[in-house]
């Protein structure tokens, strides 16, 4: 399934619809909305475009219960994430603290090394967000492997090297050439999003794809796993994490047996049942 990681959210409701059908129509088949706090998560809910806990969740859970969390207003599902930017490991922990009591994927964007090394080792963190050269180069051999190790995602961009000058293109594109080769993709985890705000700079999974194959030299395969595999992962964990199926850091529920049936469901079971 082919899933956009970092869609930003908009408080204009019928421009951020606008840009969810776009994605759509480009070939995306869910999404990620992110928000940069607590505040505009709040927002977000409001929207009635993001379902909390659906009660009809057949178990165990698969890519394929992400269908239950779709609207009918939108043609695909949308994911809540919240991204903090903290300046320290103090104010990483105070911030980790405050939105984990919401049950969202948690992304945090820094160049602080020593808070990203606090991040990749913390269990809370589903992702490392690292769009611009500059983030990237924050990203050591130590944090990498504390990243490994927690099974950290490492949220890339490649959509808007398009529209940088023929300088700083070329600077931002060695730069992600460098941190691919230094952290392959076959041992590390990465996923891709847009992070646009206008939906024309977009580009659809397979525009990624190709752009990964002949620009970073990542084989086909798991140029495929960046767009879709990962992604669906994350996914998997938000999920897991709305329908409280953790319990403790590796371990979860893997099955809920369902409640009996009142006379009212059985019945119309039955009537299912004849008519079939």
């Amino acid at each position: 399934m082919y899933i956009n990681c970092d869609v930003p959210f908009s408080s204009d409701v019928e421009k951020f619809k606008e840009l969810i059908h776009f994605l759509y129509r480009i070939g995306y088949q869910a999404a990620i909305v992110n928000v940069n706090s607590i505040k505009e998560y709040r927002e977000l809910l409001k929207t009635n475009l993001i379902v909390r806990k659906p009660t009809d969740i057949g178990y165990p859970v698969s890519i394929k219960t992400l269908l239950k969390y779709k609207v009918k207003e939108l043609p695909i599902p949308l994911i809540p994430k919240i991204t903090i930017h903290p300046k320290n490991a103090h104010k990483l922990k105070n911030e980790l603290g405050s939105v984990i009591n919401f049950k969202t994927l948690v992304a945090v964007e820094t160049t602080d090394k020593n808070t990203l090394e606090v991040a990749a080792r913390d269990g809370r963190v589903d992702s490392l967000s690292v769009p611009t050269a500059q983030h990237q180069k924050a990203l050591s051999k130590g944090i990498l492997s504390l990243a490994k190790q927690n099974d950290c995602v490492l949220a890339i961009n490649i959509s808007h090297l398009i529209f940088h000058r023929s300088i700083s293109r070329t600077r931002d594109m060695r730069t992600l050439y460098r941190l691919i080769m230094k952290a392959k993709v076959n041992s590390y985890k990465y996923a891709l999003g847009s992070f646009i705000g206008n939906p024309w700079n977009a580009r659809g999974p397979k525009e990624n794809i190709a752009m990964l194959v002949s620009l970073f030299d990542v084989p086909e395969f798991w140029a495929k796993s960046i767009v879709a595999t990962n992604s669906e992962e994350l996914v998997l964990r938000f999920i897991k994490r709305d329908l409280g199926l953790f319990i403790e850091s590796g371990t979860e529920i893997v099955f809920k047996k369902e409640p009996p049936k009142t006379e009212k469901q059985l019945h119309e079971t039955k009537q299912e049942v004849r008519k079939s």
